[in-house]
């Protein structure tokens, strides 16, 4: 019964929230003991925990799973935030991208590696300006490559036009209400491809408008009618790390891999006791389908 599911969901929950303490204990204990019989077991177990993969439960999330209004500590889910017929034509652009290869081969500023990017706006300002005003419009000739395809400008100035509506009228105000903002503003947009060019995620920076300006190595200096050098690398994943830059980021999929919360964009809870750690026990995977987005 609902009873029961929610007394499991809290009794998870608390062994959820005093796992960094128990993971640091049996780290020691295995360290202190090694060699022996006793050591090996909690290695086994530390295994067996770093195996799981647990569902972030909003509801029971970082003040209450997205009800932190007035304060930066927001973990929110914002269900559909782009429609499915949004998510199925950036997914066009996202797939002429790929078989283009005009994802940027850039040193990612968290883990140094390609970061298989690419901006759409950044510091708040298209990449490019839009061709088209929600009309679709017609692809002129000017507008294509010596190949016939649709042009890397064009490409970026069409998706940050179906973009807009879902951005600027719908994820804007509802964040600005979240964090208690009227100054908050879109700050950097871009997407980002995982696995073997099959998945993807738009991200979202917001900054307050008399905050700092993103400068992470995700911002291009100057737009540039030119395609990012061409790549034909893969990225699996993107180390833990702390979006320093911005007051609040979206991460929205364009896929169903995290729908189940065992895949995809996960956190890690910060222990007042113990800090922070990486293990992989502790990590939270974030319920995700096609078009929904995370706050944080």
């Amino acid at each position: 019964g609902k009873g029961e599911e929610d007394k499991n969901g809290s009794l998870v929950f608390s062994f959820q929230r005093h796992l960094p303490m128990f993971i640091s204990h049996l780290n020691q204990y295995a360290f202190q003991r090694r060699g022996t019989e006793q050591g090996h077991v909690a290695l086994q177990l530390l295994q067996v925990l770093g195996k799981r993969r647990v569902t972030y439960q909003f509801q029971h999330g970082h003040n209450g799973g997205g009800h932190g209004h007035g304060t930066k500590e927001v973990v929110s889910l914002k269900k559909q935030v782009l429609s499915f017929d949004t998510v199925e034509k950036i997914m066009e652009y996202v797939t002429l991208i790929r078989r283009r290869q005009w994802l940027s081969t850039n040193p990612d500023s968290v883990d140094g590696l390609p970061s298989l990017h690419l901006n759409l706006i950044s510091n708040g300002r298209p990449l490019f300006e839009c061709y088209v005003n929600g009309d679709g419009g017609e692809v002129s000739d000017e507008d294509k490559n010596k190949d016939g395809d649709v042009s890397f400008e064009r490409c970026i100035s069409e998706m940050v036009d179906f973009l807009h509506s879902p951005l600027y009228d719908t994820l804007l105000p509802a964040v600005r209400q979240l964090t208690n903002s009227t100054t908050l503003e879109i700050s950097d947009v871009f997407i980002r491809n995982y696995g073997v060019m099959d998945a993807g995620i738009v991200e979202i920076e917001l900054n307050e408008q008399n905050g700092a300006v993103d400068d992470s190595s995700n911002a291009n200096e100057m737009p540039s009618s030119s395609p990012p050098p061409r790549s034909a690398q893969t990225r699996y994943g993107l180390s833990p790390h702390y979006d320093i830059t911005a007051f609040a980021t979206c991460v929205m999929a364009l896929d169903n891999t995290a729908s189940t919360g065992k895949n995809g964009l996960y956190t890690i809870r910060k222990s007042s006791e113990m800090g922070v750690s990486n293990h992989a026990a502790l990590r939270e995977f974030f319920p995700l389908e096609m078009g929904d987005g995370v706050v944080h």
